[in-house]
């Protein structure tokens, strides 16, 4: 018998909902008749195998682990390390590499206990080591960087500041993140405009009356108990000082720091 329009109508609904449906439950479903109209979804993580080459190791034997490579999967590292018998490490740069970066090298995360040596880099304005295990700084006293203004140590194993007196033309340093348990070494650094020394184990202010042109100054989360009256001697140009975190109870001297700006004394034992 001859099905009405409305009855054919419901009956294609009811086909419809039930080919529509897929059970949780189920495992397969029917693959549609054409993928034409279909967009591909890819995988959001790399396979196995890219994941692999994404993660190279330092060509240094003194590396701790993988280190995640920033360069094309298909281009080596372009900053290679190198250990001599004599136990030192030597930097080799590419040629495009020096190309790209002429007066800038950065071994973050290289595992590196001692300070390399950087062949051919005369012209090197800025040097960051962050991440590694440097416990002294030695390199310095066999290598010249007349145009250094940019160091950083952050997080390194250093126990003492030394071996800086031939960079002359630093303006920054940063060793925050060590083991330095006294301020010094810094009489040659005369030019330096930024110290950071936060997170040490930093007990006196003192060893900075040479540097007249510091502007800020970061002493945060050490274990200093007062500042004394002579302390900051010196200090003129000092426009940012960060004592947070420390364990003050006294503060003198200020009056050697006519153009301080901002003061952080967040997180001690001062009672007045």
């Amino acid at each position: 018998m001859p099905i009405s329009s409305s009855a054919a109508s419901l009956e294609r609904k009811r086909i419809f909902r039930i080919r529509g449906s897929i059970s949780t439950s189920s495992t397969e479903y029917e693959k549609p008749p054409s993928d034409k109209n279909f967009l591909t979804i890819e995988p959001a993580l790399p396979t196995a195998e890219i994941s692999r080459k994404l993660y190279k190791r330092s060509n240094s034997t003194l590396g701790s682990g993988p280190t995640k490579s920033h360069d094309s999967l298909c281009i080596p590292e372009s900053v290679a390390l190198q250990p001599y018998p004599d136990g030192t490490v030597h930097i080799l740069r590419t040629p495009q590499e020096k190309e790209k970066n002429p007066d800038r090298i950065s071994l973050d995360r290289r595992g590196l206990t001692i300070l390399p040596i950087l062949e051919d880099e005369a012209n090197l304005r800025l040097l960051s080591l962050q991440h590694n295990l440097v416990n002294n700084l030695e390199g310095f006293k066999h290598q010249t960087f007349p145009f250094l203004v940019f160091l950083d140590i952050y997080d390194n194993q250093l126990e003492k500041i030394h071996c800086l007196d031939r960079l002359e033309n630093l303006r920054v340093l940063l060793m925050g993140k060590n083991r330095i348990k006294r301020i010094e070494g810094l009489e040659n650094l005369i030019k330096i405009e930024v110290l950071d020394l936060h997170g040490n184990q930093i007990v006196h202010v003192n060893g900075l009356s040479s540097l007249n042109q510091l502007k800020v100054l970061n002493l945060a989360g050490n274990q200093i108990r007062s500042i004394g009256a002579s302390d900051l001697k010196g200090l003129v140009s000092l426009q940012e000082f960060n004592l947070r975190r420390n364990r003050l109870k006294k503060l003198l001297g200020f009056g050697e720091t006519p153009s301080l700006q901002k003061l952080f004394l967040s997180n001690n034992e001062l009672q007045s």
